[in-house]
């Protein structure tokens, strides 16, 4: 008889080896936060429920994302805070399917497929949910017709974006040299001040940075600041977000399209990578 999963036991170090969690591996989150939880939970379960399968917390991983995106609908300090601790609860997650996977070398196209699918469901429900919001608090003016709209762009803009990147795979299906996305260092990488600001950008439009932000319009509204007049315009502390996200979103897709089309190099965490 082979060795039962129960008897298996793993080191940290042979998780983020097999689960290619190496501290080196990319930007500041992935160094210094979620992989150093992720592994741990990752040997926690595989320690105490061997049986686990990484699909199975693919699928947990999608209902604490979509319940981040409902929780963004209500207006409140308390439903904003949920909301981003949620969605970090699904990122958490995200990590740790793919590190089961790896370690048990259980990983297949079938699951690489739901955890992609679960990331193209989870981002919209998310980015929509904090428009349903916002357009709730004033749903019979102009205002919250233009929430709903702003919503619709910002989704436009996260699918172009992902579109970008899925036709290039698309148009080249026979290229024997393909960036993988685990490897470190790229002759593409972005160096300097260039490097730092690039990760300023990338970072404050985020999904995680979204959430943020709906927390600190959470606490403007409990302040009372319930917004300012631009015109006839009323500009809402939440409805700002999402005129931020609206333009950026779009924008910044629009022109990852043009460098992938002009370069054949799709920007990856990996260019910002320092080398070993």
């Amino acid at each position: 008889m082979g060795v039962s999963d129960v008897d298996v036991k793993y080191t940290l170090d042979e998780i983020r080896t097999k689960g290619k969690r190496e501290m080196f591996r990319a930007g500041p989150r992935m160094r210094f936060v979620m992989p150093r939880i992720s592994v741990r939970v990752t040997k926690w379960i595989l320690d105490h429920a061997p049986s686990t399968t990484a699909n199975q917390i693919t699928l947990v991983s999608a209902v604490l994302g979509m319940a981040a995106g409902i929780w963004l609908i209500p207006t409140g300090v308390l439903p904003a805070v949920v909301a981003f601790l949620l969605y970090q609860l699904h990122i958490l997650t995200d990590y740790v399917d793919g590190e089961i996977a790896r370690v048990k070398e259980s990983a297949s196209p079938t699951g690489a497929y739901y955890d992609l699918m679960v990331g193209r469901y989870v981002k919209p429900i998310v980015l929509y949910g904090a428009a349903i919001g916002a357009w709730l608090m004033h749903p019979a003016s102009i205002e919250g017709a233009i929430d709903l709209g702003l919503g619709g762009l910002i989704i436009a803009g996260f699918f172009l974006d992902k579109e970008a990147v899925d036709v290039w795979y698309r148009s080249n299906p026979a290229r024997t040299d393909l960036e993988d996305p685990y490897v470190v260092r790229s002759q593409h990488a972005v160096r300097g001040a260039r490097r730092v600001l690039i990760r300023i950008a990338v970072g404050l439009r985020s999904i995680p940075a979204f959430l943020t932000y709906q927390i600190a319009a959470a606490l403007l509204l409990a302040f009372g600041v319930e917004g300012v007049h631009v015109g006839d315009y009323f500009l809402t502390p939440r409805t700002a977000i999402l005129w931020l996200f609206a333009v950026t979103f779009p924008a910044l897709a629009i022109l990852r399209a043009i460098y992938i089309a002009r370069t054949g190099h799709i920007p990856r965490r990996q260019d910002l990578v320092r080398d070993r």
